[in-house]
């Protein structure tokens, strides 16, 4: 099993105290996709990102920066 497959699986089995109830995110399965929407890669000024629920959002960088400070990706 791929990584991919096993975190695709893993997604389809989460769940919330109350099954309908939305999460409160735009997307509301994992992130698949990370592109470069409007600069490049040493100015990027808009980026979108793609779910597995098909969900596509486009984010301004500047104002995403403060959100994204502490992310840190293991």
């Amino acid at each position: 099993m791929s990584a991919m497959d096993r975190f695709r699986n893993m997604d389809k089995r989460i769940t919330t105290e109350d099954r309908n109830k939305a999460l409160e995110t735009l997307h509301q399965s994992s992130i698949t996709q990370v592109s470069i929407y409007e600069g490049h890669k040493q100015d990027c000024r808009k980026f979108c990102t793609i779910g597995i629920d098909g969900t596509m959002t486009t984010w301004d960088f500047k104002t995403s920066e403060s959100l994204i400070q502490g992310l840190q990706i293991m």
